[in-house]
């Protein structure tokens, strides 16, 4: 063998090594927290629906057609349960559903 392929040789097998070792020992030497970060995905196109689109902000239900998304600052607080958010007579209400409980 000559020089050159000798050098690859040992090249590629400590590269092998130095990959083994990463992997076996990744959580000490990449420490994530249990989680993998991820990026979010780029943004996706919503079908257009005819009729309001009906969705809670904060206890607010709310025809998101006629609320600028962008602008909208929403309250941090939950919708009351039993509550659901739903589109009747073209408006948008907030319809108290059965809850069964056990």
């Amino acid at each position: 063998m000559n020089k050159k392929k000798i050098i690859w040789l040992i090249v590629i097998i400590l590269s092998v090594v130095g990959l083994s070792a990463v992997l076996a020992y990744r959580d000490k030497l990449l420490p994530t927290g249990g989680y993998i970060y991820v990026l979010k995905p780029a943004p996706i196109k919503v079908p257009v629906v005819s009729g309001p689109m009906c969705g809670w902000c904060g206890g607010s239900c709310v025809n998101w057609k006629d609320v600028n998304a962008r602008k909208k600052s929403c309250a941090d607080v939950m919708p009351a349960p039993g509550y659901e958010c739903v589109s009747e007579n073209n408006t948008c209400i907030a319809k108290n559903v059965n809850l069964q409980t056990e």
